[in-house]
């Protein structure tokens, strides 16, 4: 509805079955002048054919390693009234998401830091940070969890923490049994 933020979403690979212009090229003809900002640091080479277009704010991975980073107050100001957010579920897009919400400040000390250890797994993310990617990938599917890890995010409501970290206790017991099974 209204007005759309992108954020962490990958212009389409040229692969079978899917394409750029079977899928990105048609999402953004789809949602024309509500598409208020598109903010992506995956690597694709038809960024070039955005790179005048000030709605677009298109990296690499080698340039920006998390999205997050790249939501600015003076991205979202530029953006104006955002209607709709359609980010990526992992950690990245949802504290990409979390910091435009924030109007674009850091939803706490360090969350650009812990984005890009976890998107790019290296360095070592803040235990909050690591809860979280267990939780989301302990529940892939579960929609509500991942509203609840960006109103978390973006308000830092301490009760929402504890079924953030059933979820991730969740991926803990698959993990360690799924290492005791490859051993």
């Amino acid at each position: 509805e209204g007005r759309v933020v992108v954020l962490d979403i990958a212009f389409a690979a040229e692969t079978a079955g899917s394409s750029f212009e079977k899928v990105t090229k048609r999402f953004i003809d789809g949602l024309g002048p509500r598409l208020a900002m598109w903010i992506d640091h995956h690597d694709h080479v038809r960024h070039a054919e955005y790179a005048s277009d000030p709605r677009f704010v298109l990296s690499t991975k080698a340039e920006h390693p998390a999205c997050p980073e790249m939501v600015t107050p003076e991205r979202v100001a530029m953006a104006g009234t955002i209607d709709t957010i359609c980010c990526h579920v992992d950690f990245d897009g949802l504290c990409a998401a979390a910091k435009w919400i924030r109007g674009g400040v850091e939803p706490y000390e360090g969350a650009d830091a812990d984005a890009r250890a976890i998107d790019t797994r290296m360095g070592v993310p803040s235990e909050r940070a690591a809860t979280i990617d267990r939780a989301l990938r302990g529940r892939p599917r579960d929609d509500g969890l991942k509203g609840m890890v960006v109103r978390f995010l973006a308000t830092g409501d301490r009760g929402l923490w504890e079924p953030i970290e059933k979820a991730a206790e969740h991926f803990r017991v698959m993990d360690t049994e799924a290492r005791r099974l490859a051993k």
